[in-house]
């Protein structure tokens, strides 16, 4: 099948609500994996996208954010949907990651990572790398008197 083709086809199942099935039957994808890599690699906006699907820029996005396909905004800043408050506990609590190596997972600034920590009610850690640190030192000094 072309591409013209399978665009065609996108476009009547869009119509008819039934993009799903047509995706995955076509594609061999799911409809959230295609619209990542229709965004980010083909289209490169969500202006292109609803070119592609001829469907308006506001329904593409909405249907990129429907389906948690990161987006970017106006000037090149990507959206990024905040994670389930159960997964940023289990990174944060869990496997004690910090709000940085968070950032760096979810693409986004520690600042945000504070952000959804705090709008989810989930304490901070304040200065735990120096009292560790310290603990080893408060040790070796008490062992000595």
């Amino acid at each position: 099948m072309t591409s013209s083709q399978f665009k065609a086809r996108l476009q009547r199942a869009w119509t008819y609500g039934m993009l799903e099935a047509e995706c995955e039957r076509y594609a061999g994808k799911s409809l959230g994996n295609w619209l990542k890599e229709a965004y980010w690699k083909w289209a490169g906006s969500s202006s292109l996208l609803a070119e592609m699907l001829d469907v308006s820029p506001d329904t593409a996005r909405s249907m990129l954010k429907s389906y948690g396909v990161g987006i970017r905004g106006r000037g090149g800043v990507c959206y990024t949907p905040k994670p389930a408050k159960k997964q940023l506990e289990k990174d944060y609590d869990d496997e004690g990651m910090t709000v940085r190596q968070m950032g760096r997972k979810y693409n986004v600034s520690h600042q945000t990572i504070c952000n959804w920590l705090d709008s989810d009610e989930i304490k901070l850690r304040r200065n735990h790398r120096r009292k560790n640190a310290l603990l080893p030192l408060l040790r070796s000094y008490l062992s000595d008197l």
